[in-house]
């Protein structure tokens, strides 16, 4: 029997200045995911609305993954991926880089002021003020595109094979513009402990394939790529990796299935256990912290709990009195939160929970972190 879900999910493409999606976009649209038993990866099915309608968000202006930039949570995600460059690759001075789906160009930015000869390429122009403020070159196309005809000595992609619908195509793709010596270096989320625990919140309608450690190094290997250096982020919860070009067949460990096969089992049942757990506080004033990690469970269980108590917090000032497409909750901020608290606090983070929970616990009377809600085991305990 197929292991899959499917479920009606948050189309989500950027902070909303109301509860709807802009461009007749819809609010919701169908999710189905299942397992590559031939690389043991999770993915999302294909599904030609959903690319009709991520075709459309990413020509119009789409900030769904974090982006990079000169301050706040985007400076430090670009300071966490340099030091991993800096550390594993070495000093880029005169290297020529191209950045696959660079977004606003900062860490192009960056590199050129380490001394690299860098262009980056991505799809629309709603990040060309930007584009202008870093001075960076950067292409307007889809990747891999005919625009690009150089030969490069590195090649970036930070929070884009996630994306990418078929993973071994793409990565065989980047040969034709990377040196035989050349490099890869690239970052993806890390889905290693929601697959584990049952976290529904890691899908997303514009990401097609949910990567853990082993399984990014299969393909990559698959792809013919020796893989140097792999890591997990020091912020943001992601995988790094550098691999090297072979031309040469590569042997890899194949990926155990063994929590990959159990995952749609688990989402289910937890999905029935935080519902209970909302009914169980259906009195309270209820606070979700990272609510972009609690929507698609929302989505699932809205219907059967008591939705007009619960607030939503977010420590990035981008998403501060913003909405989520289909609900009409603006988003508050750690401020909003001291000045009048929940008596229920769900922390969603799993990257974030520990520095959420050190600023918030003195003022709420219960906090629910993620490894309490989702890991069995944890030791950590509930307020």
């Amino acid at each position: 029997m197929e292991k899959k879900i499917s479920e009606n999910l948050p189309f989500v493409c950027k902070p909303l200045e109301t509860m709807d999606n802009e461009y007749e976009l819809p609010n919701f649209l169908n999710f189905e995911a299942t397992i590559d038993k031939d690389t043991g990866l999770i993915y999302q099915k294909a599904d030609k609305l959903v690319d009709e309608c991520l075709t459309k968000s990413y020509r119009s202006g789409t900030f769904i993954s974090g982006l990079m930039s000169d301050e706040g949570n985007g400076k430090l995600y670009a300071e966490d991926f340099l030091n991993f460059i800096e550390e594993n690759y070495g000093d880029v001075t005169g290297k020529k880089i191209l950045e696959i789906g660079c977004g606003s160009g900062y860490l192009l930015h960056r590199l050129n002021k380490l001394g690299a000869e860098t262009i980056g390429i991505e799809p629309g122009n709603s990040h060309k003020t930007e584009h202008d403020k870093y001075c960076v070159d950067v292409i307007d196309d889809f990747f891999p595109s005919k625009k690009v005809q150089d030969k490069f000595d590195i090649i970036l992609f930070y929070g884009v094979l996630e994306h990418i619908k078929d993973v071994n195509e793409f990565l065989s793709s980047l040969k034709e513009n990377l040196k035989d010596n050349g490099s890869i270096i690239l970052a993806v989320p890390d889905c290693e402990n929601y697959i584990k625990f049952g976290d529904i919140s890691m899908f997303f309608h514009e990401h097609y394939n949910y990567f853990t450690k082993c399984t990014l190094n299969f393909n990559l290997a698959k792809s013919q790529f020796i893989v140097k250096h792999n890591k997990k982020s020091g912020y943001g919860g992601l995988i790094y990796a550098l691999a090297e070009n072979s031309n040469e067949p590569l042997q890899c460990e194949y990926p155990t299935l063994l929590n990959a096969d159990k995952y749609f089992t688990l989402l289910m049942a937890k999905n029935e256990e935080i519902k209970n757990m909302f009914k169980n506080h259906s009195e309270d004033n209820i606070g979700i912290y990272t609510p972009g990690r609690a929507i698609n469970v929302l989505a699932v269980i809205k219907d059967d709990i008591t939705m007009s108590n619960i607030r939503f917090f977010d420590d990035n000032p981008i998403l501060r009195g913003k909405y989520y497409p289909g609900f009409d909750i603006k988003i508050e901020s750690k401020e909003d939160f001291y000045n009048k608290p929940t008596d229920v606090t769900f922390i969603m983070s799993h990257s974030f929970e520990d520095k959420i929970y050190e600023n918030i616990y003195p003022y709420c009377k219960k906090i629910y972190r993620w490894s309490d809600i989702f890991n069995e085991n944890s030791k950590k305990k509930i307020k």
